[in-house]
């Protein structure tokens, strides 16, 4: 059942990137959806309180980093005020706490942070290949870096503070 998971998030990511501001409110409504079904699926076990939580951070976050790359000049959206197609993938990153990434609670904080500083530009790197953003500026991946390498992490650590929760 996880793998079937993994899979519908995996095409729900590439079906946004390659879309992006096209159907942008669909996308953003559908991540709003994902998320609900996620909780009413998958992690029943998280407090209902502390999810809603964990979606409003990545959300935050969500808005600063694209609100920041904008106002820094690093990054040209396209045909759109604000990228709700991407603020999309924020919420929806949020379905891979509780299960998917269990295996990542115990980890030292340093190679989490490394994860984040690598994994999180590439991730963006990937998607500006198959999408309709322009980087402007190379150092929106140092920006993107910098930033998931203090997410990530802290993420990770504040999400599974309460060990029964890796199940």
């Amino acid at each position: 059942m996880l793998i079937i998971k993994i899979i519908v998030l995996q095409a729900f990511w590439y079906a946004v990137v390659y879309s992006s501001f096209e159907y942008q409110l669909i996308f953003f409504l559908g991540s709003l959806i994902m998320t609900l079904l996620n909780y009413l699926i998958y992690i029943k076990h998280v407090d209902h309180l502390k999810y809603l939580f964990t979606v409003i951070c990545f959300s935050i976050f969500g808005v600063y980093e694209i609100l920041g790359a904008t106002y820094l000049g690093l990054i040209d959206y396209k045909n759109t005020d604000f990228a709700f197609w991407l603020l999309a993938l924020y919420v929806v990153f949020a379905c891979y706490y509780g299960d998917i990434f269990n295996y990542l609670a115990s980890k030292h904080i340093s190679l989490l942070v490394l994860m984040g500083a690598f994994a999180g530009p590439l991730a963006f790197y990937g998607g500006v290949k198959i999408s309709n953003i322009e980087v402007l500026n190379n150092y929106y991946y140092i920006f993107i870096g910098l930033n998931w390498a203090v997410f990530f992490p802290l993420s990770i650590k504040i999400f599974y503070k309460d060990k029964s929760l890796i199940k």
